[in-house]
């Protein structure tokens, strides 16, 4: 959220300024309604050229149909359009949204790249060395913010223009250029790309959970997709966007038995389960009118296709030989299903262009994950949970 201590003093001097002339009638007085210019312009600095070579510098306040309203010397006062032949306007680019930007998206591709667990679906997070990633995910950290100051050096524009010393045509034009820059709400950005790191509810967790010590389950691996889902949106109207969204559903590759010479019954298994899903989705913002710009709620479905290749083997053996029996369960699923999609989204706006948030989210798949009653594992289905966090970029 943004706040300008600054911004907020101006706010008081200016509400000051319009009680005490409220008693007295001058050419600078608001005679007429004045337009506000957008949030992210307000109270930026304005350098104005006029028709005699006068140079004013005050702070933008708003704009009337034939003239700008400034702030200067705590007294607000309107400059005709007609006087004005150059405009300048600061328009207060700071390079913390690259640096903090850039940090975050390093640390999360470095360990996207280099710490996905071998041989799972994608993109698992590894089960090695906790401190070591805690390290290197640091130094990803400040490489992409150094990056990112860096490309935002070269992109950076500090002011924005006018020159109004054109005739006829010309001049109309660049009017009208001004006025839609004034007034225009540049901090509503259209297109949504959002990327969503998750905990995932996978038959390894709940292993992990039931099993007892004499079984063995995989550790190398964790529950956490590092990208359980990529989502691209437009913002149709309002509080409506509209795009497409890819999940990874799948879950890591699972191993359990326990000790065949311990037991008058021993069993062993393994389970893989790779799925990707395609969606068209749609998000509604129910509370869009009523939050801060920097704040947003979101709850959102899709409907599309999931691809599914899921191998399940659990083989129980039981009593001793000569009158050992043995029992084998073996499914293959491979195929593209019905599938559906449904989440929640709670953002936060530290910059108009760059977002942090929570997600929860549901796949759904027909198709029915088999039991391990020997583990006290029931039947469930394809589909899974999640929770999780979003990075998202907003343009």
């Amino acid at each position: 959220m943004k706040i300008y201590l600054f911004h907020i003093l101006l706010y008081l001097i200016l509400a000051g300024n319009f009680a005490l002339s409220q008693d007295r009638t001058t050419t600078s007085s608001i005679e007429t309604t004045m337009t506000t210019v957008r949030e992210d312009l307000m109270y930026n600095i304005v350098t104005i050229l006029d028709k005699k070579d006068n140079i004013t510098r005050g702070f933008l306040i708003g704009l009337r149909s034939d003239s700008i309203i400034i702030l200067k010397n705590k007294k607000t006062f309107g400059v005709a359009i007609n006087d004005i032949i150059h405009i300048s306007i600061d328009t207060d680019h700071s390079n913390l949204m690259s640096f903090t930007s850039g940090a975050f998206l390093g640390m999360y591709i470095g360990n996207l790249i280099f710490f996905q667990a071998e041989e799972q679906p994608t993109a698992y997070w590894s089960g090695d060395d906790e401190e070591g990633k805690l390290a290197a995910s640091l130094l990803f950290a400040f490489i992409g913010a150094g990056i990112g100051y860096i490309v935002d050096l070269g992109l950076e524009k500090n002011e924005e223009s006018f020159d109004l010393s054109g005739e006829g045509s010309q001049r109309m034009n660049e009017v009208e250029r001004l006025k839609k820059f004034l007034l225009s709400d540049e901090s509503t950005k259209q297109v949504h790309v959002t990327v969503q790191l998750a905990q995932v509810g996978t038959r390894f967790s709940e292993i992990e959970d039931l099993s007892n010590s004499s079984d063995y389950y995989s550790r190398r691996v964790t529950s956490f997709n590092l990208l359980r889902k990529l989502q691209v949106t437009y913002s149709l109207f309002y509080s409506l966007d509209v795009g497409g969204a890819i999940s990874w559903f799948g879950e890591p590759q699972t191993i359990w038995f326990n000790c065949f010479f311990c037991n008058q019954q021993a069993y062993e298994g393994t389970q893989s389960y790779e799925g990707t899903g395609y969606y068209a989705v749609a998000s509604y913002h129910p509370f869009k009118s009523v939050f801060s710009s920097s704040i947003s709620w979101i709850i959102g479905a899709g409907i599309g296709l999931g691809s599914v290749n899921y191998d399940f083997i659990n083989v129980v053996n039981s009593g001793v030989f000569p009158n050992a029996s043995s029992d084998s369960t073996i499914v293959k699923i491979n195929e593209s299903m019905f599938s559906g999609l449904i989440f929640t989204e709670f953002d936060l706006y530290l910059f108009d262009e760059f977002s942090l948030g929570l997600a929860i989210d549901y796949v759904y798949l027909p198709e029915e994950m088999e039991a391990i009653p020997e583990l006290g594992i029931d039947k469930r289905s394809l589909g899974n949970f999640s929770i999780g966090a979003t990075i998202g970029l907003h343009f």
